[in-house]
């Protein structure tokens, strides 16, 4: 597709905000400059964009929480996305994003996807053999031309060698014929995510098994999810520990060890249980002591208490849960938030967990193992959308405190009032919740962020987000509505608010 023979469709629009934080000798044509620039396609999956223009997001490459100097809203620092791929974007980098996102599409587009097509598509010049020299002490690779040596150690229990070496992920092939796995997406997205931050704690596993003449293969068996994490974040090689030509019912008889592991810590474990607090962990190994090592879910765990315990430590649990959202790291209000009242900042750690978060955690006990709570991993992650959604509209670039008594601009104002215990248990609580809620079954009004949202539950909760940060309630000077905000009588706050509702704002939604 050239630019020549590229229109911008009508329903492309770019915000008034947007539009205005762009230097102003870009402004004039951004709308056509961006779509030019995309090509009319998908900057993070590399589709076409939908042809009518809807549902396209403009989003900074480089985040503009990175500062401005590294995310400025340039035209040179945007990109345009389906508005799906983008929100699977998350905090991630953009090229980070980008490449898991196109991986997602290519797993997605033909299920069961192999370790060998992963190698196949994402590996040039993949399947190499390499030649070899094994001593009983030590052995040599040769990739290509670059030799590497390491210690040779024998398994006391098989007598089988062993060794450990980086290896260039050229010279990997996939082990079919002792483990015929497929690749899980999500999985992969997980281990992508944890390898660009931390380093990759423990090799995979593979077989040397020799082809005749000094050559031998690479047979990879086991950490197939890692290396294609580590292929994804562009790694050229990858830690490997090596078995010297054991034989294949042995090594089958290891992955079937290995996979029982995985049933008792599947992939999809989270990390829950070990973030709550001391006491809460005390009582689910005391549970597990005495079920047969079974971790106990919510309800399991609060239910095996003395019956006048049991209320104390539903509370404590529960409030785990809210400060594990707190403490999440890509929570981005967290470098507005101060310990105790402070002009400083727009609000207080305290506020935000029990006036915002706590609203919107379920408060109801689930029934899954604390130790793989993907319902609450799913929340949490939810949250920390919402509020960042929150955080990028209020205060982003905007909050600008001044010192007491001086003049404040409009901006960091409307922050303030936003803020406002009073104003917070309005907007959200006798708002934003219950208009959520009209797009749930009565009976999950309790639960809405356990299970993923589907697309058009995500939209209208950045749509109803962007709609309330929007308003000019929070411009206000007049006396009785600023004590009306201040207040904690959302009551008093409706009737000096008349035009604004859960109705109002589901109207204002449908209408854009």
């Amino acid at each position: 597709m050239t630019t020549s023979n590229l229109s911008v469709p009508e329903g492309f629009k770019l915000s008034r905000r947007l539009r205005d934080e762009l230097p102003e000798s870009e402004r004039a044509d951004a709308r056509e400059s961006l779509w030019m620039k995309s090509q009319g396609r998908c900057s993070l999956c590399n589709e076409p964009l939908p042809g009518d223009g809807s549902l396209v997001d403009v989003d900074h490459m480089k985040a503009r929480k990175a500062g401005v100097s590294e995310g400025p809203t340039e035209l040179k620092n945007l990109y345009l996305a389906h508005r799906s791929c983008n929100r699977k974007r998350q905090n991630l980098a953009y090229d980070i994003a980008s490449r898991v996102i196109r991986f997602e599409r290519w797993c997605t587009a033909k299920p069961r996807r192999s370790f060998e097509e992963v190698i196949e598509k994402y590996v040039p010049e993949g399947n190499q053999r390499v030649d070899f020299d094994l001593s009983d002490s030590e052995v040599t690779i040769s990739f290509g031309t670059d030799k590497r040596t390491a210690a040779v150690y024998v398994d006391p229990a098989t007598e089988t060698k062993y060794f450990f070496m980086s290896v260039p992920v050229k010279y990997i092939q996939n082990d079919s014929d002792t483990q015929p796995r497929f690749i899980e997406f999500d999985h992969v997205r997980t281990l992508a995510i944890e390898f660009d931050r931390r380093p990759v704690h423990e090799p995979s596993n593979c077989r040397l098994v020799p082809v005749g003449n000094g050559l031998a293969e690479l047979k990879q068996f086991d950490g197939q999810h890692k290396t294609t994490a580590q292929v994804l974040l562009g790694r050229r090689e990858v830690p490997m520990k090596f078995y010297f030509n054991p034989s294949v019912p042995m090594i089958q008889e290891l992955v079937v060890q290995i996979q029982q592991g995985i049933k008792k810590r599947p992939l999809s474990t989270t990390d829950t249980l070990k973030k709550l607090d001391d006491v809460i962990r005390d009582k689910a190994a005391e549970y597990k002591t005495n079920h047969d090592g079974r971790v106990p879910s919510e309800i399991q765990l609060v239910n095996a208490q003395p019956l006048d315990q049991q209320a104390e430590l539903r509370k404590r649990l529960l409030r785990n849960f809210e400060y594990l959202i707190l403490d999440d790291p890509n929570l981005e209000i967290r470098k507005y938030l101060s310990k105790k009242l402070d002009r400083r900042f727009p609000l207080t750690d305290t506020v935000l967990v029990t006036r915002i978060i706590r609203p919107l955690v379920c408060q109801d006990l689930l029934d899954v193992p604390l130790d793989n709570s993907i319902e609450r991993e799913t929340e949490r992650e939810i949250i920390v959308q919402a509020i960042n959604r929150i955080t990028e509209n209020m205060l982003t670039g905007k909050w600008n405190p001044q010192a007491k008594d001086s003049e404040e601009d409009i901006e960091t104002w409307r922050a303030r009032l936003f803020f406002k215990q009073g104003a917070i248990g309005w907007w959200l609580k006798s708002i934003l919740v219950p208009a959520l809620q009209s797009q749930f079954l009565k009976q999950d009004w309790k639960r809405l962020f356990i299970a993923p949202l589907n697309d058009v539950k995500q939209e209208r909760l950045e749509g109803y987000i962007d709609i309330i940060c929007g308003w000019d309630a929070w411009s206000t000077k007049d006396e009785d509505q600023l004590a009306a905000l201040r207040s904690n009588t959302p009551s008093r706050t409706e009737k000096l608010f008349p035009n604004y509702s859960n109705i109002s704002l589901q109207q204002e939604f449908s209408s854009h």
